[in-house]
């Protein structure tokens, strides 16, 4: 994952509710596309995860949310 990737990422981890970081290139928050569980605010379904030198966000909550 380039430099230019986790600054970014860093950026907007503050408006990201449960956000907190795996490993070098996997991050985990609940997905603000989805709302992800609303009942349980604990929950943080939503991943940004590189392979090689491509970026993904995965959401498990709702396949829709996936790009």
């Amino acid at each position: 994952m380039d430099h230019i990737y986790h600054q970014y990422i860093n950026m907007i981890s503050g408006r990201l509710r449960n956000f907190r970081k795996l490993s070098r290139n996997k991050y985990n928050f609940s997905c603000p596309i989805c709302g992800d569980s609303k009942t349980n605010t604990n929950k943080a379904r939503g991943v940004i995860l590189s392979k090689g030198t491509d970026v993904f966000y995965y959401c498990h909550n709702d396949p829709s949310c996936n790009s």
